[in-house]
């Protein structure tokens, strides 16, 4: 029994030198945390119906498409699922003025000029070509805000709009971004 009680004491020490020489003089353990950027995997998604196509992140979730989305996905946020959809006109769509208005009115915000408009959009260059991309809050209201690009294409117009919480904006909008250059035609 000596021995045993022996190398159990021995035992509790080497654990409480541990634990007492693992802590530096402020209590903080001896460790360090390090962000490593993330690689998104994506896939391409074809449409034979559909007169282009696009790349999505392989962890965003196919939703339900409805008679005007040509596609829909629930992309996983800090705040739950913001919901992603991709709808495609022929022409200009109605145009820039009129979605974006559309866009605004949804949460409860004034029209904008269409030279307020297109100062307020941010170019990007896709695969397609040149589009722009607006972020529309409303800082009245936290449940709601959008991400929305408008990319033209050949004789038709692709819109793609992000509907997340206001805090989400900016931590999806790069994502956002690679998803709306990815756009690209059916060969």
């Amino acid at each position: 029994m000596g021995y045993l009680y022996k190398t159990l004491m021995k035992l509790i020490v080497i654990i409480i030198s541990f634990i007492f020489y693992s802590c530096n003089p402020n209590n903080e353990a001896f460790t360090s945390t390090y962000k490593i950027a993330k690689k998104i995997s994506t896939i391409q998604v074809e449409n034979e119906s559909l007169p282009f196509q696009w790349d999505a992140p392989t962890y965003w979730l196919p939703n339900e498409k409805s008679a005007m989305r040509s596609a829909s996905y629930l992309v996983p946020s800090k705040n739950g699922s913001a919901d992603l959809s991709v709808i495609y006109l022929n022409g200009d769509g109605g145009g820039l003025a009129a979605n974006v208005n559309r866009w605004r009115k949804q949460l409860n915000l004034v029209e904008l000029s269409e030279q307020e408009i297109i100062n307020d959009g941010v170019d990007f260059k896709g695969e397609i070509g040149i589009f722009k991309i607006y972020e529309i809050i409303n800082p009245e209201n936290n449940e709601s805000a959008f991400l929305c690009s408008i990319i033209p294409a050949k004789d038709f117009t692709i819109f793609v709009k992000l509907n997340t919480y206001s805090e989400n904006i900016s931590s999806l909008k790069k994502e956002f971004i690679n998803f709306s250059s990815s756009f690209n035609y059916n060969e």
